[in-house]
């Protein structure tokens, strides 16, 4: 048997820990953070695995994580760490599905707004028009009255 075998469920867990962070990482949601979720999951992978190599690392994941048995499954520590990978990993993804909502409740603000905008500015146009029609009036009766008076 492979070193390791016995503890499936947290070899398991570290890749998909690891899997999950890495598309987390490569996400568009994440915008600016990416560089340091993919550096912290570089990190994790270096901890966790023997003989990470640079194209393990390429991208969200290609899968190695799923094929190697971490190097320090023997140790207790393994667990510990498996369970606060997880966890961090569980609160990366609660934070995100927050702001996923604050995005979405945004991106609704801002409709609203843009509606808004665009009504005042019809109503502008409208009285603007009605600006216009007023001041030709005015000036037609202007011309009236100057063509009465002579």
């Amino acid at each position: 048997a492979r070193p390791g075998e016995g503890h499936g469920i947290e070899v398991f867990r570290a890749a998909v820990s690891l899997a999950l962070l890495g598309r987390l990482a490569c996400g568009s949601e994440v915008g600016a953070f990416s560089d340091v979720l993919k550096r912290i999951r570089d990190d994790l992978a270096a901890a966790i695995y023997q003989d990470v190599v640079p194209s393990d690392l390429a991208g969200e994941s290609s899968g190695f994580e799923f094929t190697r048995t971490p190097h320090l499954l023997a140790s207790s520590r393994l667990s510990s760490t498996a369970a606060v990978v997880h966890s961090r990993a569980q609160a990366l993804e609660a934070r995100m599905e927050v702001m996923l909502k604050e995005k979405a409740r945004m991106e609704e603000d801002l409709k609203t707004a843009d509606a808004r905008i665009d009504g005042f500015r019809l109503r502008v146009m409208t009285l603007e028009r009605q600006l216009q029609m007023f001041e030709d009036e005015m000036t037609r009766r202007e011309t009236q009255m100057l063509n009465q008076v002579q």
